[in-house]
């Protein structure tokens, strides 16, 4: 038997669009199980908590990654048609990958032309096998033949071009020939789109490549889905709610019951001082019934807190995707807390000196258990990824313009002007990951402006035995 593969944890942080960015933690699935902490931390500039609720803002996204399980016969369903494809995608990107090192390498030129060529076969009879169409197809199955053939041809024209310009990037003349076969392949490959009606980037047309971008990103979702996870998330105070309140009910009203029927024994004695029972009787329930509210919204606040805090404030259960498995198995069970809250820190010019500036801080914390699946091993899947997605679009307008004017000084001419410099803003942002003991951490800056989020500069990528920051919960 074969040792289990164990892929080495890894977090990243990107731009996913113009309002959103987003961090992803890709984790191993393991037969005996993973226990594993996701701990991100991020700034933004003061007075940026608004009346929304943090998870509002964030979404998340959990799905498997790695190789897909591979199909080669004609009996399959939609989704295991979708799920080979991916698996052709997957070996295009290793193809890649494998061109890069063999020209990096210099390699000589027949063994790469020949690695070339047996790696185009290999694709084009996995492609083959896939959408060769049958007898006993039903609609949806030949509609989704097609498709197969159309996204394999996209990611088919994206590797020869990636390769050709790999090819130029190396300056290595003696690979002229494995040029003239990939320029060949890709001739072919645009007249056969050519043939079969698919969209083609046209540089002459704007609006064709519009349309190429467009339908890519159709595609990618469509077979990507077959690998999405199916999450399910709640609130835990929508769940424990009633029972919290009906608790603290039940210990305010035994409290003011007994309130009350301590002060009434001396009904009495008071009486006579005060010459009206019925007037001390109802003063006395009357302080009772506050007294009971307010003993109810004290101890529905404790213990709400400590559900927040010892347990969660959201639960999420992720369960394998159907296309995979006919009985979706619980592979993910995991714990989150978000929250906003305002912080001070030393003024970054002269820390020493006092100065301080206000930030809004923006912490997320995510616990979970990878329960032992066997069953997505031995379909070839290692790897799942959790993609934490945070929206900033309610913080643009804000912002100020995103040109600032400022003066310059040629030293040639000796003259000075003016010229319009960017205005940009950064966000800190720091993620721990632990994983069975292990703990990795990624700290970067986040950049934008009012027009949107730039791009991210990595600070950081480093393993510690130990994360320097402990949630206090």
């Amino acid at each position: 038997m074969s040792p289990e593969i164990q892929p080495s944890p890894d977090i990243d942080v990107r731009v996913h669009d113009a309002s959103h960015f987003e961090w992803a933690i890709t984790l191993p699935l393991s037969s005996k199980g993973l226990r594993y902490e996701i701990e991100t931390e991020f700034e933004l500039p003061f007075g940026f908590v608004s009346s929304a609720s943090p998870w509002e803002r964030l979404r998340a996204f959990t799905r498997l990654t790695g190789a897909a399980p591979f199909v080669d016969t004609q009996n399959v369903t939609v989704d295991a048609l979708r799920a080979g494809v991916l698996n052709i995608a997957q070996t295009l990107q290793s193809a890649r990958t494998g061109f890069t090192r063999r020209c990096l390498s210099a390699d000589l030129p027949g063994s790469l032309d020949a690695w070339l060529e047996a790696s185009l076969i290999t694709i084009v009879q996995s492609r083959t096998r896939l959408i060769m169409p049958s007898d006993s197809d039903p609609s949806q199955l030949t509609k989704e033949r097609s498709l197969s053939d159309e996204f394999i041809s996209v990611k088919l024209l994206t590797f020869l071009a990636d390769a050709r310009e790999i090819l130029e990037t190396s300056g290595n003349a003696e690979l002229r020939e494995v040029d003239r076969r990939l320029e060949s392949t890709l001739e072919e490959e645009v007249r056969y789109r050519r043939s079969k009606g698919y969209p083609l980037a046209d540089p002459e047309i704007p609006l064709t490549l519009e349309a190429y971008v467009e339908r890519m990103g159709r595609l990618k979702k469509h077979f990507q889905d077959v690998l999405e996870f199916e999450r399910n998330t709640y609130l835990l105070d929508e769940r424990v709610s009633w029972w919290v309140t009906s608790f603290a009910a039940l210990v305010a009203g035994a409290l003011a019951f007994a309130l009350q029927l301590a002060l009434s024994k001396q009904q009495s004695s008071w009486s006579a001082q005060w010459g009206s029972g019925v007037i001390l009787f109802s003063l006395i329930a009357g302080i009772s019934y506050a007294a009971k509210d307010r003993f109810k919204e004290i101890s529905r606040a404790w213990l709400t807190g400590k559900v927040y805090r010892f347990y969660a404030q959201r639960v999420v259960r992720c369960r394998a995707p159907n296309s995979l498995q006919r009985v979706q198995p619980l592979v993910v069970s995991a714990r989150e807390w978000c929250n906003e809250t305002t912080s001070t820190r030393p003024d970054p010019l002269n820390p020493e000196s006092g100065a301080s500036l206000q930030v809004t801080l923006v912490h997320h914390i995510h616990k979970g258990h990878i329960l032992p699946d066997a069953a997505l091993a031995v379909e070839g899947i290692h790897q799942m990824k959790h993609v934490f997605r945070y929206d900033l679009a309610v913080f643009f307008p804000r912002l100020r313009s995103p040109l600032k004017r400022i003066p310059v000084f040629n030293s040639v001419t000796g003259r000075s002007s003016f010229v319009d410099a960017p205005r940009r803003y950064q966000i800190p942002i720091h993620i721990g990951l632990k994983v069975e003991g292990h703990a990795r951490q990624l700290a970067a800056q986040i950049i934008l402006d009012r027009q949107g989020l730039r791009r991210v500069d990595p600070v950081q990528k480093m393993d510690a035995q130990k994360l320097n920051r402990v949630p206090d919960r």
